[in-house]
């Protein structure tokens, strides 16, 4: 008989051993070499350049693409092509932000006329249609997004955003499964002097209700949402630290055809001083941002904050707290 589960209801069927089977398509964010050559090659000059030279923007590998992400929306998505790189934008991102003129209206029609010739963005000038589309796209990003992305561009350990595990995770039974979720962040951490640690995020923006409250009776949403990812995380372990150790190698060569470095633990990765891995269990540890100095002084969100930080390290996680998370470190 089919059924449906929830994300909340996954960590207990990997525990009672309900699951005998795991089918789950390969991960893997590395690019391919050829991929890379052609990035390497578009980063002389031109608007490959202009987006390494930005370092406000986060590029996430995604295998056989990239993004370019300002604040969670993806800007650029780039592909190899035949002969070169070959990049698309949502039309959105093109909507000129200066546009400010009034637009006639006869009770029927708007006069839309002129906005055929000035309201989009037609040509790439250089980084100031970078500004632009990144004025359009900051429209577009909730709190979580902008959030994790000042994070991700405060630690350049972060190696990767949006981290959609693929495929399902079903049980033998036909429609018996589940959708993969997404992680917000995943950094290096060193681990010994030999390896670097795989450590996911989750991002909540401080009056998201997945945080839960220290006044209610159920446990926090946010606690299973973890497990769940923990158990995910597990099944995937050998691609998990195949591909990343791939990634750090393309994110070396791809940061270095620009003159730039990129972070010492990644550099490690990318020339074999150091192997990847996701230590004895995957580490899913939890970011919450966007409270005030009131807030955090609160009796129910200290209290609430404790029983989370038990919760999280009674499996290797931990709990960090931040208002603004503008230029802040990740905790180690």
């Amino acid at each position: 008989m089919q059924s449906s589960w929830t994300f909340e209801e996954v960590p207990a069927i990997f525990q009672r051993g309900d699951m005998p089977e795991i089918t789950i398509k390969n991960f893997d964010r590395s690019l391919p070499d050829h991929f890379v050559v052609k990035l390497e090659e578009a980063a002389e000059k031109g608007w490959w350049r202009d987006v390494l030279e930005d370092r406000e923007l986060v590029i996430a590998l995604r295998g056989k693409s990239l993004n370019v992400y300002w604040k969670g929306q993806s800007i650029f998505k780039v592909e190899a092509g035949p002969l070169a790189l070959r990049a698309s934008t949502h039309e959105k991102f093109l909507l000129d932000p200066k546009l400010s003129g009034q637009i006639a209206f006869d009770g029927e029609r708007f006069d839309v006329t002129a906005l055929g010739t000035k309201a989009f963005l037609k040509s790439y000038e250089g980084p100031k249609s970078i500004a632009l589309m990144k004025r359009a796209a900051g429209i577009y990003s909730g709190k979580e997004k902008s959030g994790c992305h000042s994070i991700a561009i405060a630690n350049p350990q972060v190696v990767d955003v949006e981290i959609a595990l693929p495929g399902t995770v079903e049980r033998n039974e036909p429609g018996d499964e589940i959708t993969s979720p997404r992680i917000d962040l995943l950094a290096l951490e060193p681990q010994g002097t030999d390896k670097a640690r795989l450590v996911f995020w989750e991002a909540k923006d401080f009056k998201n209700p997945e945080l839960g409250s220290i006044r209610s009776r159920l446990p926090s949403p946010v606690l299973a949402q973890i497990a769940t990812y923990r158990a995910i995380l597990e099944a995937y372990r050998p691609d998990l630290e195949k591909s990343y150790t791939r990634l750090c190698s393309n994110l070396r060569r791809i940061r270095g055809a620009a003159g730039q470095a990129v972070h010492p633990l990644v550099d490690e990765v990318a020339i074999g001083a150091r192997t990847v891995t996701l230590g004895d269990t995957p580490q899913v540890n939890l970011l919450v941002f966007g409270f005030d100095a009131g807030q955090k002084q609160h009796a129910d969100w200290q209290a609430h904050r404790a029983a989370l930080e038990h919760a999280l390290a009674s499996d290797g996680g931990r709990l960090y707290a931040v208002g603004d998370p503008r230029g802040k470190r990740l905790s180690l």
